[in-house]
């Protein structure tokens, strides 16, 4: 029942991002995005017991990520 429940939270969510979907467009593993999670690191949406992302929070946490070129300092 609990296992029915989530996958209709999952369709009802228009938006936004289940765990393993951030983690797919992130390219790292399902565990790697939880420990970001615990770090604070990602910004990331409690509804209930379910976790969700948005995909401007994903793209912000690249944007953070990414280095530079020297180009884009001259």
């Amino acid at each position: 029942m609990d296992n029915q429940r989530q996958q209709q939270e999952e369709r009802s969510s228009p938006g936004l991002m289940t765990v393993p979907e951030a983690a797919r467009i992130l390219m790292c593993s399902i565990s790697t995005v939880r420990r970001l999670m615990m770090q604070r690191r990602i910004s990331y949406y409690k509804i209930r017991k379910c976790v969700r992302f948005s995909r401007e929070q994903i793209d912000e946490y690249m944007e953070k990520k990414r280095i530079r070129s020297i180009r884009e300092y001259v």
